[in-house]
């Protein structure tokens, strides 16, 4: 099942001031990017060690962090930016993704709602929802979480198809057909859409 972007917004347009300077940063992912993974690793240790860490530079080191295979400390460091940053959806909207990839479903729609909460109209924010219902196995929140979207006029193709799961997982084999058909309908060249209708039919 696919996991629908959770982080929209990328490392360089992230609303975040950095108390690491612009230049520390470009330094650490260059080095990223090249695979020099254990001088980025020293940088980052040195930076650490003489640049305090205010609020808003929780978020740059989570992703640095993240960037650099360190996991729990990324993991810690964007639980300690939501805590920071109550109504920033950026920085709820990445502790999801972290939290989804660890398959911490429960913990990842808690954050995923909040995103909903902070920013009603965007489609990303309802959808990341409702597929972390589904991937809890929380099958009728799945439904009604995509049945709103439906509602709300944001459906694609994907929606209906992870709807059509959410149905066959409920055990509402009659409605998963239809709207894995819809699904069809709207995107029928699409194989993982496709490949669900064969498995239904």
């Amino acid at each position: 099942m696919a996991f629908v972007a959770a982080t929209r917004c990328s490392f360089g347009r992230s609303r975040v001031r950095l108390s690491l300077s612009d230049t520390a940063v470009r330094l650490l992912r260059g080095l990223v990017e090249e695979g020099d993974v254990a001088s980025a690793v020293l940088e980052l240790a040195a930076y650490e060690a003489i640049v305090p860490v205010a609020n808003r530079s929780i978020l740059t080191q989570a992703g640095l962090l993240s960037d650099l295979g360190r996991r729990d400390e990324a993991l810690a460091a964007y639980r300690r930016a939501a805590v920071s940053l109550p109504r920033d959806p950026t920085v709820h909207s990445q502790l999801g993704g972290q939290l989804f990839q660890r398959r911490l479903f429960d913990d990842a729609s808690k954050a995923f709602e909040t995103v909903v909460r902070l920013t009603p109209q965007d489609p990303f924010a309802h959808e990341n929802v409702a597929v972390s219902y589904l991937n809890a196995g929380r099958s009728q929140q799945a439904i009604d979480a995509y049945l709103e979207i439906v509602d709300a006029g944001f459906a694609n193709p994907t929606t209906y198809d992870m709807l059509s799961h959410a149905y066959e997982n409920a055990g509402d084999h009659e409605r998963a057909l239809e709207h894995i058909e819809i699904a069809i309908d709207f995107d029928p060249s699409n194989p993982e859409i496709r490949a669900h209708y064969r498995n239904l039919t």
